[in-house]
Order: C-alpha cells, then structure tokens, then sequence
C-alpha cells in the first residue's frame, strides 16, 4: 500500500515500490493492443516531460491538455503535476464541430499553452483561429537522454487540475480539485468497491471526463493494479468492444454511464453473446446521469448466460464539484435495490412507498455515503434540513468536495456555502440535485433547473423522456424533455431524435404523425399531462456535453429561439396536432 498526500508522490512511490510491468494498455481501434505504459515508465516520462515545460519561458500556472485517446495524455497530465503546474483537461476539438468550448475554458483560466501528441497538434493547428494565442506543443519525445526534472513537492491543499463541468445545466465551470481532495475521494472509491492489487480494469470513458479520468486512470494507479484503456469513439460505434475488453483482459471492474449499459442491450446480438466470459465482472458502477431499474434490469437478465451477475451493478452518485464519488451502493447487496414511489406524493415531495396498482415511478438506490463524505437533503426553500422520505437538494460535505470554482468568488459562492444543518458549522455542497434518503439511501429524483412547474405539479423531464424512448427504444435515439413559458405555467416540449432508418424515410411523413399520436398517448398515460408540442429531429441534433450529456438548457435555446432543425413539429390545439415543419 503506497502513501502519500498529492498525486506526485503517488506515482513517485508507485514506480519505485510497484510492480514494474503494471500500468495502462491502450486498445488503440478499441479491439487491439497498441501500447502500453506501466506505472514505472509513466513516471520517468513525466521526469523528461516537466524538465521540458520547466525550460520554456514563460509558462502559466494553468496548461490545457488537449489529446485524442492514448497514453500520451497521462504523461502530460503528470508531467504537469511534476513540473508543479496545473492540468486543464478539455476534449480534443473536431475541425468540423464546433470548438469555442477550448478557446473558452482557455481565456476563463488564462492558459497560455495546450499540450497534445503529434496527431493533436495537427489537429490543433487546423484550428489556429479559435486556438488564438495559445502556444501549441507535442509532447512526444523519447524520454532516453533528455534531461529530467526533480518533482514538485505540492502541498495537500494546493490545486491539483482544474476539472471544467460538463455544461449539462449552464455554462462549463472550472472546479478546483485539490490533491488533498483526489487522495480522499480515491480512498473512498477504493473502499467502496474493495479494489486492491487484486483488481483489473477496463475503461472506455473520456480522460476530460470526471469518471474517466478519476474512476479509469487515477484509481488504478491508487490501488496499483492494471487497466485497459479503449476511446470513448471505439465504444459509441460498437458497445461490443466495451464487453469484448472486460471479458478478454478478465476485468473485475468497469462501468460508466446508464446509457452504456442500454447501448449494450440494445446493439449487442445474441450471436455475440457465447463470446463473452464476465464472471470476473464484479464491480459495473453506474452513474452520471439518471439510473433506471429497467436498463439494469434488462442488462443482468441478457449478459446473465456470459457469467454476469445482477450483484455486479453498482448504481451510484457524484459529480465534479465533489472530485467525483458522493454515494455508492452496497457490495453485499444480490441485486440493485429499487424502490416504487407514489408519483402524485412525490410531486408534492414525499417518497411514499406505493403498494398494490398506485401509479408510481420507480427509484433506483444510489446507496449510502462514502467514506468521511456526509449527504443531507435540504429545503430549498428554508434551507433547513428535511426528515427521512422528504424530497430536497442533495448536499454534500466531506473532504471530496472542492475548494470552489475558478475565478471569481462570486462564481462559487452559490454552490459551496457555509452552513450548520444541525450538527455544527460546516463548508457544503450545494449539488443542484433532488433527492430523498429513504431507508438509509439516497435516491435522486430530478435536478432543481431541469424542474417543470405544470398546473403545480412538480414534473421531472428525466421521467417523461424515459417513458418516450421506451415506447420504441429502436427507433428513437435520444430525448430532451424541456419547458415553455406559458403564464404561469410551463409547456412542455418533448424534442426526440428519431435513428435514421429506411421505413421510416418510406413512411415520410404519415409514419411520424402515426408515431407522434402514439408518444402522446403514452405520456398522458403515464404522467397525465398532454404535450404542448412533439417535435421529431434527426439523430445526433441534440446539444450534448463531450461526455454525452444532454444539454437541456441548449435544447431548449436552440428550438424556441429556432435554430434547431426539425424533420416535423406536432404542436397540440386542443385535441388535435398539426405538423409544423417538415425538413
């Protein structure tokens, strides 16, 4: 067991204590080998790499790393550390989307430079207009006969990595993640899924990403044991891979979000089933967004004759501004627990235990706190802490949660707050979401901002765009579900991507008026609410964060302001529905 209290003593104590074969392998095109980098090998990389950026004047404290997949990203972010600067990671931007996302969080921390590999940094000079100023530098180089630094000793408290927000409520923001914050959150996750020498993983998840770079990359080397790293592009073109690497390489733990596990039992044919092994399987967390019973339930039932095990899913909670874990569900448990709650009472914010034919929604446990982290749910309103199966803000204290955003105080003032919730004076998280700890767990119902106000009704988007896309999970791609403004009341707007397929370009028109009656009906099922309007748009028209998030907020600007392009609008007059548009 290494010690230590940053990053750079972490890796320091791992290369020379570790074993030196284990580290990270990348699958390249997500099914071969195409390097690998053991633990040892990163950190004389990193020496060379810091000596590096040490000999160029001037560099500011903040240094965007900007790679595609590959193992050239660890050795930037720990040359960084080592050189006792500060990582920015970013996705690296593609030359036909758009890529002012780089140049923002570049001109919000005053970066001056961005570090890439050879192919990045073709990437990034294509793109020299948004880039502007910024000094461009490929970090491939032998490490054999340069010179190399002696490591920055950081303190605890001192800012690791700036980890930029997703932007899936509002505009991305630079958390600052401490390395004492880092050390006590990847404690945490190793205590909350028994990881050891033992272990093997398997990533897919984007380095930038909170999960990918904390869960996939930072544990591993925490824990010491060896992972395998395929890009995120590998996997959104063929889930196979993801389950191809766990069962070739034997991996006891990998997960990622609720929509990889639904791509999973969606995409993956019978026939591929007999290839996969994943008894080794035993921690599949899953978080990130909205967990659904249903999805895991579908995913323990298909891959169950591969070896997989229900007790292997491990729903849970966290987000960045909390350097990532906040709950985690128990190893102990057969299966993820579920509870059914009365849909009008928790409406009204109380989780009441439905029984019998009640009209309810189905909750997946996120399970319990982490270690030394504290969850409370909060009114919103008194800001006072509410009683067990009352729904309010979840916040989060403990020594994960961050030292603020970067810049302004004001940015964080909102969001971390000093406040005694009954047990003494303490530094808090306001997370933004909604939840209730029933039974000891926390349940997450919904976010504050994506809320929809209807006749008093408090709608949760995440509950009517998950009964749309299971009307017909082959045929819709993705929905957004957002509000419009309506007096006092909100309209709700349903915005789905349709999967491009041949009957439906045969069936034109007719086909989606078909189809928008049926999603209607369905969502005044289920919720008893009409949609205002149904608007079908192509697959991938949807704003999304670099890690696959929907961006409602974005949605929603883009549709009422116009600039969305619809395939048919179907906007209720009454009892009838009209089609608005037709690309």
């Amino acid at each position: 067991m290494v010690a230590g209290n940053d990053l750079v003593s972490l890796l320091c104590q791992r290369a020379e204590y570790g074993a030196p074969d284990i580290g990270y392998s990348f699958l390249g095109d997500g099914e071969r080998e195409t390097a690998r980098l053991g633990f040892a090998q990163l950190h004389r990389a990193a020496l060379v790499l810091a000596a590096r950026l040490q000999s160029m004047s001037p560099v500011s404290k903040h240094v965007i790393l900007a790679y595609p997949p590959g193992p050239a990203f660890i050795v930037g972010f720990f040359g960084c550390l080592y050189a006792g600067l500060v990582p920015v990671p970013v996705a690296l931007p593609h030359p036909r989307k758009p890529v002012e996302r780089l140049a923002g969080i570049a001109a919000d921390c005053r970066a001056e430079t961005v570090l890439s590999d050879t192919a990045g940094c073709r990437v990034l000079a294509a793109i020299a207009a948004v880039c502007g100023s910024l000094r461009i530098v490929d970090t491939a180089l032998e490490a054999a006969g340069q010179p190399i630094a002696v490591p920055a000793s950081p303190r605890p408290e001192e800012v690791a990595f700036l980890q930029y927000t997703s932007g899936s409520t509002g505009t991305p923001r630079g958390v600052c993640v401490t390395h004492a914050n880092v050390l006590a959150n990847l404690a945490a996750i190793q205590e909350a899924e028994r990881n050891g020498e033992h272990s093997r993983g398997v990533s897919w998840l984007p380095a930038h990403h909170d999960m990918g770079l904390i869960e996939g990359i930072l544990q591993p080397l925490y824990a010491g044991y060896p992972t395998t790293l395929l890009p995120h592009g590998a996997f959104l073109q063929r889930p196979l891979r993801w389950l191809q690497a766990i069962s070739r390489r034997r991996a006891t733990v990998s997960g990622g979000p609720n929509f990889a596990f639904d791509a999973c039992v969606r995409r993956i044919g019978d026939a591929d089933l007999a290839t996969l092994d994943l008894s080794h399987w035993e921690v599949a967390y899953c978080g990130a967004e909205p967990v659904h019973a249903e999805t895991l339930s579908q995913f323990a039932a298909k891959f169950q004759r591969c070896g997989f095990r229900a007790s292997a899913l491990r729903p849970v909670f966290g987000l960045a501004e909390a350097t990532l874990l906040v709950t985690a569900s128990d190893a102990d448990t057969a299966q993820p627990k579920v509870t059914r709650a009365v849909r009008a009472d928790l409406e009204r914010g109380q989780l009441v235990v439905a029984h019998g034919d009640e009209v309810a929604r189905t909750l997946v446990s996120c399970g319990k706190p982490a270690r030394d982290v504290r969850v409370r749910i909060v009114d919103v309103h008194t800001l006072r802490p509410v009683a067990e199966d009352r729904v309010g803000e979840i916040w989060v204290g403990g020594p994960g949660v961050a030292a603020g955003y970067h810049g302004p105080e004001s940015r964080s003032s909102e969001v971390f707050v000093a406040a005694d919730l009954g047990d003494g004076p303490a530094r808090w998280l306001r997370t933004g979401d909604l939840g209730s700890m029933h039974a000891d767990e926390l349940y997450v119902t919904g976010r504050r901002k994506d809320v929809l106000i209807v006749r008093g009704r408090k709608l949760h988007p995440q509950d009517i765009e998950h009964s749309i896309q299971r009307f017909d999970p082959h045929r819709i791609a993705a929905v957004a579900v957002v509000g419009g403004e309506d007096g006092a009341d909100e309209k709700v707007i349903a915005l789905v991507e349709i999967a491009a397929r041949k009957s439906d370009a045969e069936a034109g028109l007719a086909g989606l008026v078909c189809l928008a009656d049926e999603l209607r009906a369905a969502v005044y099922r289920e919720h008893d609410i009409a949609l205002e309007t149904l608007a079908f748009v192509r697959q991938g028209a949807l704003a999304r964060t670099t890690s696959g998030k929907l961006m409602r907020f974005r949605c929603r600007r883009d549709y009422l302001g116009g600039t969305m392009s619809l395939l048919a609008c179907f906007v209720a007059r009454g009892r009838t529905a009209r089609a608005a548009e037709m690309a």
